[in-house]
């Protein structure tokens, strides 16, 4: 998945830089768009990690 993020964002700078096909704005929305989104991703995947993890701590109510 980080790949493909990374992917992106070249190819959205070089649209960018070497073609002019974005505006500043655009690029910068794009980036923080794309950039965002991989970081809630990679937040949820901690999230998954830690519960899968920690599951065999916790004591189920008898």
């Amino acid at each position: 998945m980080s790949d493909g993020v990374g992917i992106a964002l070249v190819v959205a700078a070089l649209l960018f830089q070497v073609f002019g096909y974005f505006s500043l704005t655009a690029f910068e929305m794009i980036g923080f768009v794309i950039s965002f989104g991989w970081l809630l991703m990679l937040l949820d995947r901690i999230e998954v990690l830690i519960a899968t993890g920690t599951a065999g701590w916790i004591k189920q109510p008898e």
